[in-house]
């Protein structure tokens, strides 16, 4: 039995292969996905840790980003996600 292993590419390496992802904004997802209450939480599988190295694993990162849009169009159209305007009574 086969098993395929994941693409795994550092950050200038994937920000390479796909130029609409710059590595400035790669760090800042990886810096942010730790954060469990952000939205960018969402992306933390596709990110790998070796000490200080973090690999992008290609396939889990693109299935994160079609599911956090599967949802946020989801939210969107159930009304959640909305900030709510706080009203000041005095």
């Amino acid at each position: 039995m086969q098993t395929t292993s994941p693409m795994l590419r550092t950050v200038e390496q994937f920000a390479q292969a796909h130029p609409a992802f710059k590595p400035g904004a790669l760090r800042s997802l990886i810096f942010h996905s730790k954060d469990s209450t952000d939205y960018r939480h969402a992306l933390a599988p596709a990110f790998k840790r070796l000490g200080r190295r973090v690999l992008i694993d290609e396939g889990k990162f693109f299935a994160c980003v079609d599911a956090l849009n599967d949802s946020t169009a989801l939210n969107k159209l159930s009304g959640k996600g909305r900030r709510q305007r706080l009203v000041r009574v005095r």
